[in-house]
């Protein structure tokens, strides 16, 4: 009985260690899997974005709304990435990518913006032309300007100093304008001159881009989060065949049975078997056993003979507690709360007993023998041997005596009071 609460409650410590191994393993898998599926989505934005900006300048340029939004999402997948990796205990340094995606981000963001310079210089020049529609020699000089913008950001050539010099003229007939005409043109010409210089530096960027090595590193931490992902399978399948290998080993070590001991002078009623084992057993009996009649062909004798003597009991003790005691390696804490565990599950099997065998022969049997294995384990010798042959007779479908009954009621008592005695003694 003890070993076996001790085999249960090992078995309960390996499942509590498993589950919350396999639960911390599973957290950060899911934490790298959902990782991985945020990586696979920013390279397909990736992609959609560099396949944009391989076009020349005026389509990239038609399509920079787009790519706002291809590089919002891009940023929101960086910042999940970096939130997922927080979620886990053992992850792949993806710092070198975080700071590759960060410099992408930053160069296309600068890009767009100065592409959305060059858009609201147009937009202005147009409106500007539309305002002077009356004014002839203003509408000329704005539409020249157009022209010398376009042909500055679009032209094939290697610098423009005839654009240049165009402008400075421009600025020269400013000066001759009326006041608040020649301030807006002169305003006009400082947004042309900044749009043209930031102009420059955002073809550069399209190159740095396009050149950009953020395909790489996502590719390689994508291979790292695949071998990740690898290792904690071979963990989970590891560690779970080693926590059931733990069991198998605990449930295969069986106790050595003990030698039995029976003598000549005690009674054979009384007679001594071997401990409780899981499996049903041969009974075996004595020559006096088998020479001695069923209880219901018994002469009056007979069964007076086998009649409890309350003066001999009292005189030996109902449950062995130096041998229980050795039995558990001197723990008198598992001594008290295997009694404990005795009294509150077997203090009542006497009735139920008497009300199994009136009604289910099966219940009967197994109660009498359950109690018969925990008598054997706490080392109470006389409830064992009541018990037994109250098993035994159900077994050949021999009937119990009342008798029988009132002799497992004593010895019950007895035992639970013994135990109960031992238990306030050790508190």
């Amino acid at each position: 009985m003890v070993k076996g609460y001790k085999k249960i409650r090992w078995a309960w410590v390996v499942a509590i260690v498993w589950a919350l191994v396999i639960v911390a393993i599973s957290v950060n898998y899911r934490a790298n899997v959902s990782s991985m599926q945020m990586l696979e989505r920013m390279a397909k934005n990736v992609d959609e974005l560099q396949s944009i900006l391989v076009y020349d300048a005026p389509f990239r340029t038609n399509q920079l709304d787009k790519i706002s939004v291809i590089i919002q999402r891009i940023y929101i997948m960086r910042i999940k990435l970096e939130t997922e990796l927080s979620n886990g205990f053992v992850n792949p340094d993806i710092n070198q990518a975080l700071y590759t995606i960060d410099r992408y981000i930053e160069h296309i963001r600068s890009y767009v913006r100065s592409e959305t310079d060059v858009v609201t210089l147009v937009n202005r020049l147009r409106d500007t032309r539309e305002k002077y529609v009356s004014q002839e020699q203003l509408q000329t000089v704005y539409f020249q300007l157009s022209s010398y913008v376009l042909e500055a950001l679009y032209s094939d050539s290697n610098g423009s100093p005839d654009v240049y010099r165009a402008l400075d003229k421009v600025f020269l007939l400013s000066q001759s304008l009326p006041a608040e005409q020649g301030k807006e043109l002169q305003q006009v010409l400082g947004q042309i001159s900044t749009v043209l210089g930031s102009y420059a530096q955002s073809n550069y960027l399209v190159e740095k881009l396009l050149n950009n090595s953020i395909q790489d590193q996502i590719f390689v931490l994508e291979e790292e989060y695949h071998h990740y992902l690898s290792m904690y399978i071979i963990i989970i399948v590891a560690f779970s065949g080693f926590c059931i290998f733990a069991l198998s080993f605990s449930r295969g070590r069986k106790p050595t049975p003990k030698a039995v001991e029976t003598t000549t002078d005690i009674p054979q009623a009384l007679a001594t078997t071997g401990p409780e084992i899981s499996q049903p057993s041969p009974v075996v009996r004595t020559a006096a056993e088998v020479a001695q009649p069923p209880e219901n062909t018994r002469s009056a004798a007979a069964v007076e003979s086998v009649e409890l003597n309350t003066e001999e009991v009292s005189n030996n003790s109902a449950i062995d507690f130096e041998k229980l005691t050795d039995s558990l390696g001197g723990d008198r804490d598992s001594v008290a709360l295997l009694l404990n565990v005795f009294i509150e599950d077997h203090k009542e099997d006497v009735q139920l007993l008497k009300t199994f065998i009136g009604s289910d022969h099966d219940k009967a049997l197994r109660k009498a023998h359950s109690l018969k294995g925990v008598a054997a384990n706490i080392g109470a010798n006389d409830l064992r041997e009541t018990a037994y042959q109250i098993e035994k007779s159900l077994k050949d479908n021999e009937p119990v005596t009342s008798q029988m009954l009132q002799e497992l009621s004593v010895r019950l008592d007895r035992a639970v009071g013994a135990a109960t005695g031992y238990i306030k003694e050790n508190e």
